[in-house]
């Protein structure tokens, strides 16, 4: 057995929560977007990493080498569902510089596993999720962001469609939809291309992905005003 305590500190220095976004080929045969959620732990003692597989009875671990040094290092890896929420349940309480990072994908596994299709609404709250757990990530190329961003401008869209087909407008469970008033969206105008997403979110008491998915939504881009 091993101490969730110890397993906790151990995440909280070795450990990373991230969601991979990629576009693949679905059932019906057109192109979709995948949100694929991963928890890894890194080291260079693939005997620990053994010991922590063994503990959870799941994961798997794979080599690469560090960009550093060139020496050989290991990768603990967790990529299913039902995995995901178990590593989390065992570990969050005691974790401190991952815990948000953990609360975060734990809410991600739950709209995950609900049933409706990931339309709209799901994709949007997916993409926002996915947005904010890369943020607390070390080492993040900008090309992950603006994937992203492609991908917040794609759930609005899809949003539009949902509505525009008289679909009812839905939240994840325990939350509540916040409309947009004219003074909010006259302040969108006046800042987009003056203040960052953060800054905005912060002003208006919203997301980086609301922020986003409202800004797609009524034609305003990064690109030049």
């Amino acid at each position: 057995m091993i101490d969730p305590r110890w397993l906790a500190g151990f995440f909280d220095g070795e450990g990373t929560c991230y969601i991979e976004a990629r576009r693949g080929k679905g059932g019906s045969g057109k192109y979709v977007w995948r949100l694929s959620p991963c928890i890894t732990i890194t080291q260079s003692d693939r005997e620990v990493l053994e010991r922590i597989r063994n503990h959870f009875g799941f994961g798997h671990i794979v080599k690469c080498r560090s960009g550093f040094t060139g020496k050989p290092m290991y990768h603990y890896v967790v990529e299913r569902k039902e995995h995901i929420r178990r590593f989390i349940e065992e570990i969050k309480e005691h974790a401190v510089l991952k815990r948000r990072a953990l609360e975060l994908m734990e809410a991600f596994v739950k709209l995950k596993e609900g049933r409706e299709p990931w339309g709209g609404w799901r994709l949007a709250e997916g993409v926002k999720l996915a947005r904010e757990i890369t943020s607390l990530c070390s080492k993040v190329r900008p090309a992950t962001f603006e994937k992203l961003d492609r991908l917040m401008e794609e759930a609005a869209k899809l949003q539009e469609q949902e509505e525009a087909s008289g679909r009812p407008k839905r939240v994840p469970d325990g939350q509540s939809y916040k409309e947009w008033t004219e003074e909010e969206l006259e302040f969108l105008r006046a800042n987009y291309y003056k203040m960052s997403l953060r800054e905005i979110a912060r002003a208006l008491g919203r997301t980086k992905g609301s922020v986003c998915a409202k800004a797609s939504r009524v034609g305003i881009t990064r690109g030049k005003p």
